[in-house]
């Protein structure tokens, strides 16, 4: 992480127990100690507004688009060799609504 950059926001992986710190390029996973708990960081397409999380996705949305990474175990680390699979930079996606429990 660069110096004197600060996340833009904070995810915790339910799922894994781990959180992200987001930041303007990239994300990186932390324990609930704060340390690094992958050896490698996620990386943005373009700059992130907002970042949500349902397992097993994550949701970044940009000025005009969504971009869809699947999260596993394995993601970030170095055994891990196949790239994430993800739909990357879905164009001109629009939000027509909520379900009532915000999932």
């Amino acid at each position: 992480v660069q110096h004197g950059v600060l996340p833009i926001a904070l995810v915790y992986l339910h799922d894994t127990e781990e959180m992200l710190l987001c930041y303007p390029s990239m994300g990186v996973f932390v324990n609930k100690k704060g340390n690094r708990s992958r050896n490698h960081d996620i990386q943005w397409g373009r700059t992130p507004i907002t970042f949500e999380y349902s397992a097993p996705f994550l949701f970044i949305s940009h000025v005009n688009c969504i971009q869809m990474i699947e999260v596993s175990s394995e993601m970030c680390t170095d055994t891990y060799i196949q790239p994430p699979r993800y739909a990357e930079m879905i164009a001109n996606a629009s939000c027509i609504g909520v379900s009532p429990a915000g999932a």
